[in-house]
Formats: C-alpha cells, sequence, structure tokens
C-alpha cells in the first residue's frame, strides 16, 4: 500500500510541475492574455470594484476579452457628475465605453431611502439593469464592438450613527461591485 501511495504521490507531484513549468511559460506582460480572441467576439464577464464613489474603479475583463484597466463613469455630453450615463472602460488594449443610462436611474431611485437598517446605520443596495456598448466607442483591440451587457451593481454602505439622515453625507466605508456578462461582436 505505501508503494502505491507514493507512486500516486509522484505521479501527482510530476503533474503539478508539468503545469506550473506550462504556466511558468505564459506571458505576464500587460494586455499579453487574450491576443487573438478579441475579433471573434463572444460572452464577456466583466468586473469592477471600488471602496468610494469616486468615479473610478479597478476593472477586469474576462471571456472573449481577457484585459484590465480601470471603469471610469462618465457624462457622454459633458453634464455634470450628477447625471453619469456611461462606464469608460480603459483596458490596457484599447477601451470601449458602456451606456449605464437606466442602470444610474436606478442607482439613484435605490439609494432615495438609504441607509436600509435604520438602527445600524447601514445597508445594501443591489440594482441591475442592461448596458449596451456605447456605438463607436471602441479603441484600439476594441475598435469596431458591439454588444450588451447585462450589470449588476452591489453597494454596501455604513453611514455614521447612531443617527443617520438620509442625506448622504455621513459615509464611514463602503464597497461598490459591478458584475455582468454580454455577448460581443466586432464589425470587421
Amino acid at each position: 500500500m505505501r508503494g502505491t501511495s507514493r507512486l500516486v504521490a509522484v505521479v501527482l507531484g510530476v503533474l503539478a510541475l508539468s503545469s506550473m513549468s506550462s504556466l511558468a511559460g505564459a506571458s505576464s506582460t500587460p494586455g499579453a492574455g487574450g491576443r487573438g480572441s478579441e475579433k471573434s467576439g463572444g460572452v464577456v464577464e466583466i468586473t469592477a470594484y471600488s471602496s468610494n464613489d469616486g468615479p473610478s474603479s479597478t476593472a477586469v475583463v474576462t471571456g472573449a476579452i481577457a484585459d484590465f484597466g480601470t471603469a471610469v463613469r462618465a457624462s457622454a455630453n459633458g453634464a455634470g457628475a450628477q447625471q453619469y450615463n456611461r462606464l469608460d472602460l480603459k483596458i490596457s488594449r484599447g477601451s470601449f465605453a458602456l451606456d449605464i443610462t437606466a442602470l444610474e436611474k436606478r442607482l439613484v431611485t435605490a439609494f432615495a431611502l438609504f441607509p436600509t437598517n435604520l438602527k445600524t446605520c447601514s445597508g445594501v443596495e443591489v440594482v441591475k439593469a442592461s448596458a449596451p456598448v456605447a456605438t463607436g466607442s471602441g479603441t484600439g483591440a476594441y475598435k469596431g464592438i458591439s454588444g450588451s451587457f447585462d450589470l449588476v451593481v452591489t453597494i454596501n454602505e455604513v453611514d455614521s450613527w447612531p443617527t443617520c439622515p438620509r442625506t448622504g453625507q455621513n459615509l464611514l466605508t463602503e464597497s461598490i461591485f459591478v458584475t455582468g456578462s454580454g455577448t460581443v461582436s466586432f464589425r470587421s
């Protein structure tokens, strides 16, 4: 029995080493992942996260596109910060934007009654909406991109206590996660 255990351990060790050597051969150069797959399109997952209300988040894009960078809430027409309607994905091999008008409207409505727990001055809001790729927004490797994403925004927030007026001025901490998937394609 011990001989069999040793043989299994050796085989597992060889498999682990061969897996590690194939990983070592993979490029760690920024932007190297997923080359060549972008122009074929397909299912793409997006995750963006932040610990503040600022417009910028860290973004990770996987699936048919493998890239990373920032996601920046912006206003397509240059309007004030309270009128965000675009999420600009500025990632290592180019950029593209999502129209988040519906998502922003739902966030504003949801936060009209925040915090959701008045005893602890904290709460969570989860909002879902579709976000199409903004026409003509693709640059670099994402030139000609089109499609749409189903996004979910989850915001956990703790406001000052023991009283928590619904003014939004007493934020102590928060986490913001944007996740979603969609299918993209590229015009030639």
